[in-house]
């Protein structure tokens, strides 16, 4: 079976170019005020999260990476 190259080259669509992003201009850095505000709002989204009791699967996977330790396989 032959290919014809040519055919099989023009049949390909060309690559597009990827959309234009907007570039994000750089921002003055957070005041302490705006990060203590922004790490208040944080916790109170988080808590009850926080309060939920850890899945016995997780709790089991962290005891099992907490055994190896660095130079260790693990095997």
């Amino acid at each position: 079976m032959t290919c014809d190259l040519q055919t099989a080259s023009s049949e390909v669509p060309p690559a597009q170019e990827p959309p234009a992003t907007a570039v994000a201009k750089p921002s003055a850095p957070l005041t302490a005020e705006t990060r203590a505000r922004l790490g208040r709002n944080l916790r109170l989204l988080y808590a009850p999260v926080l309060e939920q009791p850890l899945p016995e699967r997780f709790s089991r996977l962290l005891d099992t990476l907490a055994g190896t330790g660095e130079g260790e396989s693990g095997r």
